[in-house]
């Protein structure tokens, strides 16, 4: 396995821009401009071949004073190129196609409208057989943090902590709650009289 040697054919075949270019070497376009009159290589008007400017830049601009600096500042550079290769991939992935997006969604509001559905059947036999407001109360926001949980559960295309926001849910929701069933002890309401 060598991953230096495939990573350097890679780079061979990189061709970038001159603005691409001129960030690459930390320089501005006007000096790659000067550059390419210095002799720097070209694919065509605006298009370099990153590694052949690379060995360019060490030959006549990067002139190392020792083979040990040398050896470190191919190192770095190669790194560094290594490193916009991976960016320039992983934008790449991000470009998913609208297909995958319309079925991943798909698939989750299937699963959140199945989740609702059941609600009826799964809180109707325990609700019955609770005489009080507040543990009616808690027995629904852990079943609907439980459906949070399960909908909000990270994949590919979510990034979502379900973990805080059925935190944020269940206090919020909880405290509503009480509020409602202190008012309604002030007044002397209770829903099971």
């Amino acid at each position: 396995m060598n991953t230096g040697k495939s990573t350097i054919n890679k780079l061979e075949q990189l061709v970038c821009t001159a603005p691409e270019l001129a960030y690459f070497f930390e320089v501005t376009d006007s000096t790659i401009r000067k550059w390419t009159a210095g002799g720097m290589p070209k694919l065509a008007r605006g298009s370099f071949n990153l590694m052949a400017c690379f060995a360019w830049w060490q030959e006549n601009i990067n002139k190392p004073a020792s083979d040990k600096e040398e050896r470190a500042r191919e190192r770095y550079w190669l790194a560094k190129a290594a490193a916009i290769e991976l960016e320039l991939s992983s934008k790449q992935a991000e470009n998913r196609p609208k297909t995958e997006y319309v079925e991943a969604w798909k698939t989750r509001t299937t699963d959140l409208q199945k989740s609702l559905e059941s609600a009826r059947i799964a809180l109707a036999p325990i609700l019955i057989n609770i005489h009080s407001e507040i543990e009616a109360a808690e027995v629904i926001n852990k079943f609907i943090r439980g459906m949070l949980e399960s909908y909000c559960n990270e994949g590919r295309f979510t990034e979502v902590f379900s973990e805080q926001i059925s935190v944020k849910l269940h206090s919020s929701t909880l405290r509503k709650s009480q509020r409602c069933i202190r008012a309604r002890a002030k007044k002397g309401v209770n829903k099971h009289d």
